[in-house]
């Protein structure tokens, strides 16, 4: 992601690992089980967009209630928590595995069922949603991953399109079933994705599917700083300065370079024309080094000699000619301005 845009993929690894780490807690914890739940990705995020204008969607008004739910999974009266960067419904005794600036993950009771809310910024323009799916599962170590036909889905909030399909997959040996969902905000040179995971094991999946995958979408972004959003913008303007810096050097270099050229062309054309009128005028410089100055004489002569006390300029065409004399020293020959 140029500019803000390298530092995207290592932060998704980074996160990713954090989801994992999560996942093999809770495999752990009930490897006597007979079956294990699945997991989301906790994939990389760069940043969502933080939209100050988003609506709370329901807070604390009355609680929300689900279809019948399978043995276990706790589904009932929902509570609204507001984490450090986001808002969310909780289903009646899920547990929060993560709720930080990346992420939020919650576990049904019998550790069977899950829900997921990841995001990146800086993304390319026309990154294809199912691929970014696809990458956000992936690192979450899921045996067998089997994605269905996209469809068109309903956004989450701020958000213009989505996709979405269904995801077959095994961990720990139990099949497993659930919904990726992709929703896309372009943006002038890069754009955001934010995925939305429901699932569970197979046998419990249709008791889940007409309300889980709202519980994941029903994640609000309060805070702008989600996601490393304030990170990026720093790190934006520190870019936007450094490319400002490098354009007013570039502007006095050149200027400089310019300076350079109109003056050594006018030094170039005022000997040109220097020696122009010496030819048109029959005269050479001669340099007088008693007053230091430059004066032209006729170009017949070979040498010419000055006095100091007269100021006397005698020349001859005879190079070896010396006005000196025993009594007269006074006399200097003078050189030829070249």
């Amino acid at each position: 992601m140029s500019r803000m845009k390298s530092s995207a993929r290592p932060a998704m690894f980074a996160v990713a690992a954090v989801v994992g780490a999560v996942l093999v807690l809770y495999l752990q914890r009930n490897k006597h089980d007979t079956a294990a739940g699945p997991f989301t990705d906790g994939a990389a995020r760069s940043e969502p967009a933080y939209d100050s204008n988003r609506e709370a969607r329901q807070t604390t008004e009355d609680p929300m209630m689900y279809p019948p739910p399978p043995p276990g999974s706790g589904a009932g009266a929902s509570s609204v928590r507001q984490g450090p960067c986001f808002r969310y419904t909780v289903p009646a005794g899920w547990s929060v595995a993560e709720d930080g600036q990346f992420a939020v993950v919650l576990i049904a009771p019998d550790q069977r069922a899950v829900t997921t809310m990841v995001g990146n910024v800086g993304l390319p323009n026309g990154y294809n949603p199912g691929q970014y799916l696809m990458e956000r599962l992936s690192q979450a170590g899921y045996q067998n991953l089997r994605f269905g036909q996209m469809r068109q889905a309903q956004p989450a909030f701020g958000f213009p399109s989505a996709w979405e399909c269904d995801v077959d997959y095994v961990v720990g040996g139990v099949a497993c079933h659930g919904i990726a969902r992709c929703s896309v905000a372009p943006n002038y040179d890069f754009c955001t994705m934010v995925m939305t995971w429901a699932a569970s094991e197979n046998s419990q999946w249709p008791n889940y599917a007409g309300w889980l995958p709202q519980i994941a979408a029903q994640v609000d972004v309060t805070n702008s700083a989600a996601f490393g959003a304030s990170g990026i913008a720093q790190q934006n303007l520190q870019n936007s300065i450094a490319l400002g810096e490098q354009a007013r050097r570039n502007r006095e270099h050149s200027a400089q370079q310019w300076d350079q050229v109109t003056r050594e062309r006018g030094e170039s054309q005022d000997r040109n024309n220097a020696a122009f009128r010496d030819a048109v005028g029959g005269v050479q410089p001669y340099q007088d080094p008693y007053q230091n100055r430059t004066v032209e004489l006729p170009a017949g002569n070979a040498v010419y000699w000055v006095n100091m006390t007269t100021g006397q300029i005698v020349g001859d065409p005879n190079p070896s000619f010396d006005p000196r004399t025993p009594t007269d020293s006074n006399w200097r020959a003078m050189p030829r301005n070249r």
